[in-house]
C-alpha cells in the first residue's frame, strides 16, 4: 500500500472532499466556457458579467446538490435556481436606483432567507440563491438594466444546465463506488489508529507520548466517523451487491472497528507497563499485523499473547489485548468471505448523514434552540432555529451594511457578505464565533498570498483562471480541516478577478480585510447580543442525549447478563444452539463475528452478544459524535483550552471506551438477579441525576454503584478474565468516569461503602 495514497484516503473519507473540490472545478469551468461561447455568438459588450454569473451559479449549485440524496431529488430541485435567482436579480435591479430601498431590499432578503431554512434544504438554498440575485442586481446596476433580463435569463439557464449535466453524468451519486471508497478509507483509518498505537509501543520521552496519546486520540475519533458514515451508506440503494445483507457487512465493521480501537487503548496501558520483552514484542507483532489487516498474523498473535499472561495488575489488560486480536482477525475473515449464507441481521444506520458528512452538532443545537429554558423565575420558550437566525441575520446586516458603508460606498457589501457567511452551516454562537475568527484569520492570509500572486502573474487571463480554480479546489478540500483555508482561497481568486478588470490594487486588498473584519465582528456580538444560542447550553443538550444513550447501553448489557426476561435471544452456535429465557418473542440471530467464550470449562459454549446492544452502542458512537462536534465550537482559535474542559471531554471519553466493551463482555452469567438489577438501578438514577442536573431541574446527588458491582464480581465464581466479570469490571470502571462528571456539575458523590476504589489499569 502506497503510504501517500493511504494517508490520502485517512484524511478524506470515501473521496467526499477531493470529489467535491473537483466538481467544483470541472463545473465551474464548464459553466464558464458555456458563458463564454454565448459571449461569443452574441457580441456581449460586458462579457465578464456572464462569466461570474455562471461561476457563481456553479460554485452554488455544486454545494446545494449533496443536500438531495438522488439524483432525480438533485435534478428536480437544481432547476429551480432560475427563480430565485432572477426574482433577486429583478428586484435588485428595479431597486437600485433607490439606494436606501436597496439596501433595505437586501437586508429583507437575508431575513426571509434564514426564516426559509424551515423548509429544509429547498428553502435554504432558496432563500441563498435569492440574496444572490439580488446582489447581482445591486452589484451590477449601471452595467446592466432591466431590459437585459431576458439574456440574463437565458445565461443562468445555461449555468444550470451546465451544472444539473455534469452531476447527472460525470458526477452521477453511485453509491456502491462511494461506500466502496468509504470501506478503503476505512481501512487506511484503521492502520493510521495501529501505527499510532505501535509508535507508542517504543517507549517515547514524555513529552512524545503525550503528543502520540493525543494524536491516538483523535484518530480513533476519525476511525468511528468512518465506520459511522459507512453504515450510512449500507442503507442506500445499490451501495452493495445483489444477495448482500446490510445487516452482516454492518457487524463486521463494527466488530473490527471495536477490535482496533480496544487494541489501541489497551496499548496505551501495556506501553506504560513492565512487560516481559516476549510479550511486548507480541503486542507489538499484533498492532504491525492490525495495521496490515493481516488476519492471519493477528489472530496467531492474539493466541500467543492469551498463552503469556502476565501476573499483576497488566493481566486482564493483556487478556484483552489478546482478544481483540482474534476478534479483529475474525472480523477480518469475515468481511473477506462476504456475500455470506448467514442469517440476516437487523440493522438501521444510527447517523443520518449531511451532504455526506455527520451532520454535526446541527441536531443538539436545534433541540437546544427550541428548547423551553427558565430564567430565575420566569419561564422563557423555545426558539426555532430559523427564527432565531433569521432575527440574528436582520441585525447583523443591518449593523455590517451602515458600517460597511461608512467606510466604502461601494465596497459596503464585503462587511454584509462576512456577516451573512458566518452564520451558514454554523449552527450555535461557538461554532459562529469559530467561523468569524477563522474568516478573518483566512482574510489576512489570502491577502498576503493574494497580493504575491497578483503581482507575479498579472494581466494574463489564463494564468489567473488557473490560480482561481486551483485555490478554489484546494480551499474546498481542505474546507474541513479548516474553514480559514477555503476563506483563503476565497480571498486568493478574488484578488485574481480584479487584476482581470482592472481594479486591482494593494489598497483595494487592505479595504477587503478591513470590511470583512466589520462584517465578522458585527456578526459575533450579534450572536452573543441577539437571542443567543450559547454553546454551553448545547453542550448541556448534547451531554444529556449521550448520557441517555449511555443508559441505553447499560440496560441492554444487564439484560444480557441476566440472559431472562421478554426479551429473549436464540442463540446460534453452530448446530448446538442455546436458547436463553422463556420470553414469548425470542429473536433469532447469528453467532456474529466476534464470538465470545462463556465460562472456562473443557465445553465453552460460544454465544453472540446479542443485536440491541450493538444497535444501542452504534447509537452511544452517534450521540458521541454529536458531543464532541459541540466540545470543539468551544474553543476559539489562538486561545488556550481550559483544562477543566479537558478533565470532562476525557471522562466522557472513558465512560464511552467502558461502555462500548460490554459489547464483547456482556455475556449471560449465574448472577442473582436482584443484586444485579439493584446495582443497575443504582446506575442508572445516578445518570438520571446527571441528567437532572444538566437540565438545571435540581441539584441532586450522584450515588456510587461500584461497590454493588465488585461485590457481585467477587461472588461469582469465574476467573477475572472470564467475560462476565470483565462486563462487571466496564459498569464499575463507567460509574468512577462518570463520578468525576458528576464533581464536575457540582453534585454532591456519595459512595455506599469506604472501598469504591478500582484498578486504572484499563483507563
Amino acid at each position: 500500500m502506497n503510504p501517500l495514497i493511504d494517508r490520502l484516503r485517512a484524511y478524506d473519507p470515501g473521496g467526499i472532499r477531493v470529489r467535491l473540490a473537483a466538481q467544483v472545478a470541472v463545473t465551474m469551468i464548464a459553466a464558464m466556457a458555456a458563458e463564454w461561447l454565448l459571449v461569443q455568438a452574441r457580441h456581449d459588450p460586458v462579457p465578464v458579467v456572464p462569466l461570474m454569473l455562471g461561476a457563481v451559479i456553479a460554485l452554488c449549485g455544486v454545494f446545494a446538490a449533496p443536500m438531495f440524496d438522488t439524483p432525480r431529488q438533485q435534478a428536480l430541485n437544481l432547476a429551480l435556481i432560475p427563480i430565485p435567482v432572477l426574482g433577486g436579480m429583478t428586484l435588485g435591479l428595479a431597486l437600485a436606483p433607490y439606494q436606501l430601498w436597496g439596501f433595505v431590499a437586501v437586508i429583507v432578503v437575508l431575513t426571509g432567507g434564514a426564516y426559509l431554512r424551515r423548509f429544509g434544504p429547498r428553502g435554504f438554498f432558496g432563500g441563498s440563491f435569492a440574496f444572490i440575485g439580488t446582489f447581482f442586481g445591486l452589484f451590477l446596476h449601471g452595467v446592466i438594466t432591466l431590459r437585459s433580463l431576458g439574456w440574463l435569463a437565458v445565461e443562468v439557464v445555461l449555468a444550470v444546465i451546465v451544472t444539473v449535466g455534469l452531476q447527472l453524468t460525470l458526477f452521477r451519486i453511485r453509491n456502491d463506488r462511494t461506500l466502496a471508497r468509504l470501506r478503503r478509507s476505512f481501512g487506511a483509518r484503521s492502520r493510521a489508529v495501529a501505527a499510532a498505537a505501535l509508535a507508542l509501543t517504543e517507549s517515547p520521552a514524555p513529552r512524545r507520548r503525550e503528543r502520540l496519546v493525543r494524536r491516538l486520540r483523535r484518530r480513533t475519533l476519525a476511525f468511528n466517523e468512518a465506520a459511522l458514515m459507512a453504515d450510512a451508506y449500507l442503507e442506500r440503494p445499490g451501495a452493495l451487491p445483489a444477495g448482500t445483507s446490510p445487516g452482516i457487512v454492518h457487524q463486521r465493521l463494527f466488530d473490527l472497528e471495536l477490535a482496533v480501537t480496544n487494541l489501541a487503548r489497551f496499548a496505551v496501558t501495556l506501553a506504560g507497563a513492565d512487560l516481559p520483552p516476549a510479550l511486548r514484542d507480541l503486542v507489538r507483532e499484533g498492532l504491525a499485523a492490525v495495521g496490515e489487516l493481516d488476519a492471519a498474523r493477528a489472530d496467531a498473535a492474539g493466541r500467543a499473547v492469551l498463552e503469556e499472561l502476565p501476573e499483576g495488575p497488566q493481566r486482564i489488560v493483556a487478556h484483552r489485548f489478546g482478544g481483540c486480536l482474534r476478534a479483529g482477525a475474525e472480523a477480518l475473515y469475515g468481511l473477506r468471505g462476504l456475500p455470506s449464507d448467514e442469517p440476516d441481521v437487523l440493522f438501521a444506520a444510527a447517523a443520518e448523514l449531511a451532504g455526506g458528512f455527520l451532520p454535526g452538532s446541527a441536531g443538539v443545537s436545534q433541540t437546544a434552540s427550541e428548547e423551553p429554558q427558565t430564567v430565575r423565575r420566569f419561564g422563557r420558550s423555545g426558539i426555532p432555529p430559523n427564527v432565531r437566525v433569521a432575527g440574528q441575520m436582520a441585525v447583523a446586516a443591518t449593523v455590517a451594511l451602515v458600517l460597511g458603508y461608512a467606510v466604502d460606498h461601494r465596497r459596503w457589501y464585503w462587511a454584509v457578505i462576512a456577516a451573512f457567511v458566518t452564520f451558514m452551516g454554523a449552527h450555535n454562537a461557538g461554532e459562529q464565533l469559530r467561523k468569524g475568527s477563522l474568516r478573518v484569520i483566512g482574510t489576512v492570509a489570502g491577502v498576503l498570498v493574494g497580493a504575491l500572486l497578483a503581482h507575479a502573474i498579472g494581466p494574463h487571463v489564463y494564468a489567473a483562471l488557473a490560480v482561481i480554480v486551483a485555490a478554489l479546489f484546494l480551499g474546498l478540500y481542505l474546507m474541513r480541516s479548516s474553514y480559514a483555508w477555503f476563506v483563503m482561497a476565497v480571498t486568493i481568486a478574488v484578488s485574481q478577478l480584479y487584476v482581470e478588470l482592472g481594479e486591482y490594487s494593494d489598497d483595494l486588498l487592505l479595504l477587503r480585510l478591513g470590511e470583512t473584519a466589520i462584517g465578522a465582528a458585527v456578526a459575533l456580538l450579534t450572536v452573543l447580543a441577539v437571542m443567543p444560542l450559547r454553546t454551553g447550553r448545547v453542550v448541556r443538550v448534547a451531554t444529556r442525549e449521550y448520557l441517555t444513550a449511555l443508559s441505553a447501553v447499560v440496560d441492554s448489557a444487564v439484560r444480557q447478563l441476566l440472559g431472562t426476561g421478554s426479551d429473549a435471544r436464540v442463540l446460534g452456535a453452530g448446530s448446538d444452539a442455546r436458547v436463553l429465557g422463556t420470553g414469548s418473542d425470542p429473536r433469532v440471530l447469528d453467532t456474529g463475528s466476534d464470538p465470545r467464550v462463556l465460562g472456562t470449562g473443557s465445553d465453552p459454549r460460544v454465544l453472540d452478544t446479542g443485536s440491541d446492544l450493538r444497535a444501542e452502542v452504534r447509537r452511544l458512537d452517534a450521540a458521541y459524535q454529536a458531543l464532541t462536534a459541540t466540545l470543539a465550537a468551544l474553543g476559539v482559535p489562538l486561545l488556550p483550552v481550559p483544562s477543566a474542559r479537558i478533565l470532562f471531554a476525557n471522562s466522557l471519553s472513558a465512560s464511552r471506551n467502558y461502555a462500548r466493551n460490554l459489547l464483547a463482555d456482556a455475556t449471560p452469567a449465574a448472577l442473582p438477579p436482584e443484586a444485579l438489577r439493584l446495582a443497575a438501578d443504582t446506575l442508572q438514577a445516578s445518570i438520571e441525576a446527571l441528567v437532572a442536573a444538566l437540565r438545571r431541574d435540581s441539584p441532586g446527588s450522584y450515588v456510587r454503584s461500584a461497590s454493588r458491582f465488585a461485590a457481585l464480581a467477587a461472588a461469582l465464581p469465574l476467573p477475572d478474565t472470564a467475560a462476565p466479570q470483565l462486563a462487571l469490571r466496564d459498569l464499575q470502571l463507567i460509574d468512577g468516569s462518570l463520578a468525576v462528571i458528576a464533581e464536575q456539575l457540582g453534585l454532591t458523590v456519595t459512595a455506599l461503602d469506604q472501598d469504591e476504589s478500582m484498578q486504572a489499569a484499563d483507563s
